[in-house]
């Protein structure tokens, strides 16, 4: 048996690769990249999801052998130098665990998440070897009989909304609700067609930390709390301001002041918002489309008030989906560039130095809720924790109405971000 690295002590039963139960076709042994994909960084993104003790056995290997073929790039490996995944059916990871010593209690009360990278399959490091399995997920059965399942996926090959396709697919194969999978789509390389690296690698810099130097802390807010929040975030009576742009206005609002103090003077923030294509082009993407299907926010502000920042982050935003509702009527270089330059003003203005750049991405709308493995819904969801400081995620509350915000920080900035009065005010903990 072998452990995790880890003060909580997770134990590994076995790894197994999965293949898909029928073999991928010929004619799609080659998967392409498409230009966003080729652009962003090598790195992983992930979720887990608790559940409590159930009395059903659970066979997740035979479902994911089912389920796979539907989507073939997942059980092949990347390679790097030609930008493709080869299809031919490698098999994704299956890792059982145990952790002995652990309820799933204290996971749901804890604050302090440093400890859920315990939970995933592998450890953090970018995915780029050959042999590297493009999804991996690991099954952990705790002392209580809950169990937890953590998902990692490379983000060359899926974004978090392909990723919740994914899941909700495999769900319903393994309640057998086959009726209610939708058909997915790869036409990502030939909307975003693949250019040169070259040409392409002019992305957004991401400075990824040491485990020891990163604090990854839940914030989560009230019905009551958020609502409190949208009054305050409001210039107009008639003016509307959603649940996680109120939230991402308080933090950023927090951290922008919170770097006013270290540096002794007000700088200028970038703050990046992650914008899902899907739905919102023009003929409309299937929001089953797989890939990676997003277009980069950005908003500018400096130090004010709560109302400005949620302004401009809505305004951001807003811009953003106008672009993405004629991005398919443009020609392939200028939709390519469309996506690209947002990405190169991040990556300036971070390699500068001058500015302060913060980045957002919500998790709130793709259902991960819905996911039943077969021991019925999650009780909880939530972020699988990163090494990129500055970077907040937000997700959804099981009852729907709450906001949990997954804010990965220095461990330095972390002691002041906890102080802020406002954050502590509005934050249940």
């Amino acid at each position: 048996m072998a452990y995790k690295q880890n003060t909580m002590k997770v134990q590994i039963l076995k790894r197994k690769l999965v293949k898909p139960c029928n073999p991928t076709p010929p004619n799609l042994k080659i998967y392409k990249l498409s230009f966003i994909d080729e652009i962003l960084p090598l790195m992983e993104v992930g979720v887990l999801l608790f559940y409590p003790s159930n009395p059903n056995s659970i066979n997740l290997e035979q479902s994911l052998s089912k389920v796979l073929p539907s989507f073939y790039p997942l059980a092949g490996r990347f390679i790097l130098k030609d930008q493709i995944v080869d299809c031919s059916d490698q098999g994704a990871e299956l890792v059982e665990a145990e952790a002995p010593d652990t309820e799933l209690t204290t996971l749901l009360t804890e604050r302090d998440h440093q400890n859920l990278d315990a939970f995933l399959p592998r450890e953090k490091k970018q995915v780029e070897l050959p042999t590297y399995p493009i999804l991996s997920i690991q099954a952990t059965r705790l002392m209580c009989g809950g169990l937890v399942v953590g998902v990692s996926i490379s983000h060359k090959i899926f974004d978090v909304s392909a990723l919740s396709t994914f899941l909700l697919n495999w769900s319903n194969t393994i309640i057998s609700k086959p009726e209610t999978e939708a058909a997915v789509t790869f036409d990502g390389a030939t909307m975003f067609p693949s250019r040169s690296q070259s040409n392409a690698s002019s992305g957004a810099a991401i400075r990824f930390l040491d485990l020891e130097r990163i604090s990854v802390k839940r914030f989560s807010f009230t019905k009551e709390a958020i609502a409190a929040l949208k009054q305050r975030c409001c210039f107009r009576a008639d003016q509307r301001v959603s649940r996680v742009q109120a939230v991402c206005a308080l933090i950023a609002e927090a951290l922008i002041a919170l770097d006013g103090a270290k540096h002794g003077r007000s700088r200028g923030c970038l703050i990046t918002q992650a914008v899902n294509m899907r739905g919102r082009t023009d003929p409309p993407l299937s929001k089953t489309a797989c890939g990676n299907l997003v277009l980069l926010s950005l908003a500018r502000c400096s130090a004010g008030e709560i109302q400005q920042v949620a302004d401009l982050l809505g305004e951001a935003v807003s811009r953003s989906v106008a672009v993405c509702g004629g991005i398919l009527g443009l020609g392939e270089d200028r939709r390519n560039e469309t996506v690209l330059e947002p990405l190169r003003t991040a990556g300036r203005t971070f390699m500068s130095g001058e500015d302060n750049v913060l980045t957002f991405t919500d998790y709130s709308k793709f259902g991960f809720y819905g996911v039943d493995l077969g021991w019925g819904k999650p009780v909880w969801a939530s972020v699988a924790p990163h090494t990129v400081a500055n970077t907040v995620v937000v997700l959804g509350s099981r009852d729907g109405d709450g906001i949990e915000a997954w804010v990965h920080l220095e461990k330095k900035d972390m002691e002041l971000f906890e102080r802020d009065h406002e954050i502590a005010t509005l934050c249940a903990i």
